[in-house]
């Protein structure tokens, strides 16, 4: 969401984003690998490679997840 804001020289995120979009960034945001930190503590928890599974899961359910949010909202007239 940093990105956007440099690119477009605002914070006002709707400007940039339609209201579908604001929500599945929320939803895939909250489920994703949040930072290297997170990262390290599985690694040391579980080990390499269930570290990389989980990572790889949770990157790629977080992105079905809020593909099939902006499918639902868009179908539903919601947003």
């Amino acid at each position: 969401v940093v990105i956007p804001t440099i690119l477009y020289g605002t914070t006002n995120l709707a400007t940039i984003f339609t209201p579908v979009q604001m929500v599945v960034i929320a939803v895939v945001a909250m489920i994703y690998v949040p930072c290297i930190a997170t990262i390290e503590a599985l690694r040391r928890e579980f080990g390499l490679k269930r570290t990389v599974f989980i990572t790889i899961f949770e990157i790629v359910f977080a992105v079905i997840l809020g593909g099939g949010i902006s499918w639902l909202l868009r179908l539903t007239g919601w947003l």
